[in-house]
């Protein structure tokens, strides 16, 4: 069962996380912004979006910038090197930050999208022209956001862009070898998701969230995802099949649902899950095993970020 009562204290997270403005929770790292939404951690840099979309990156030793670098209309997303983010401009423009670079690339945006979120960075350079030669450069998955049928593109910095199908659909992450996993509504209503690439396969159990860091599973939830108060379900799909080898719901008992989750390694999960009083990041395991990785803070209904607990993106 879901829970954040009774568990055991374990190891401090591998990927980076905040409490607030502290990064990793530490009083001496208080380098975050207060309204934190999302925040990713490049070689070099801290890259931030608040909850009011604005966009921030500097050197997690300061100093702490207070000037937006610019304004995303949804989620950031990173890529594998760890050099570039990326976000979907007002305009639809999906922009990515490289290191290195004074500006944001700007890539083509799709006609008619005007917010969307960033799914996946593919690539390391992203101000390679396109006479470089093949698999140089960079693109950004994105889906829009700003209709009742969203559609999933691909944007390059070799100067175009276009749709990933020509179903409705709503990419969730890409893999190294090219795989994508999106998710539609059935004509019975149902919200199905399939796996294209590879071993192809179909859920209507899951909504599949993020391929693992070695490839081998899929992290998931149910088939709702976040809506409302957060997720209700963390489970562990068969990378080839689709099916669940694990899975942890809450329950009328527990009453805790998930605000965000992401893969710690390849066999561990770290999850913030709440209350509705207090919050925790716990890591779970292929085993089924819990633990706490940051034990239960007081939400504080007033503060800045009233759900302080967040985890940096992973790629």
């Amino acid at each position: 069962m879901l829970t954040i009562t009774g568990l055991k204290i374990g190891a401090a997270p591998k990927i980076a996380w905040s409490n607030g403005s502290l990064l990793n929770g530490d009083p001496d790292e208080d380098v975050l912004p207060a309204r934190l939404n999302q925040f990713a951690e490049t070689k070099q840099l801290l890259v931030m979006r608040d909850v009011d979309g604005n966009v921030f990156a500097y050197s997690p030793d300061g100093p702490k910038g207070s000037t937006p670098i610019g304004k995303a209309t949804g989620n950031l997303a990173i890529n594998k090197e760890r050099n570039l983010v990326a976000w979907v401009a007002p305009d639809g423009s999906p922009m990515v930050l490289q290191e290195g670079e004074a500006k944001p690339a700007v890539l083509p945006n799709q006609a008619g999208v005007t917010a969307g979120d960033a799914v996946a960075v593919l690539g390391h350079d992203c101000f390679n022209g396109p006479e470089t030669v093949e698999g140089a450069g960079c693109s950004v998955l994105f889906r829009s956001t700003g209709s009742e049928t969203p559609m999933s593109y691909a944007s390059s910095n070799h100067g175009f862009v276009e749709a990933l199908s020509g179903k409705t659909l709503a990419v969730q992450d890409a893999d190294k070898d090219g795989s994508i996993g999106w998710d539609k509504v059935d004509e019975n209503y149902a919200t199905c998701s399939t796996l294209i690439g590879g071993r192809g396969w179909k859920t209507c159990d899951h909504l599949p969230l993020a391929f693992s860091p070695d490839g081998r599973h899929i992290l998931a939830t149910q088939p709702e995802g976040f809506e409302g108060a957060g997720a209700g379900e963390i489970a562990f799909l068969d990378r080839n099949t689709g099916k669940p080898l694990m899975s942890v719901r809450n329950s009328a008992e527990s009453q805790v649902f998930v605000t965000d989750m992401a893969w710690e390694d390849g066999d561990h999960v770290l999850a913030t899950v709440n209350d509705g009083r207090q919050e925790a990041i716990i890591r779970v395991g292929l085993d089924g095993r819990m633990e706490f990785a940051v034990k239960p803070v007081r939400l504080d209904e007033e503060a800045a970020n009233p759900y302080p607990l967040r985890l940096a993106l992973q790629p």
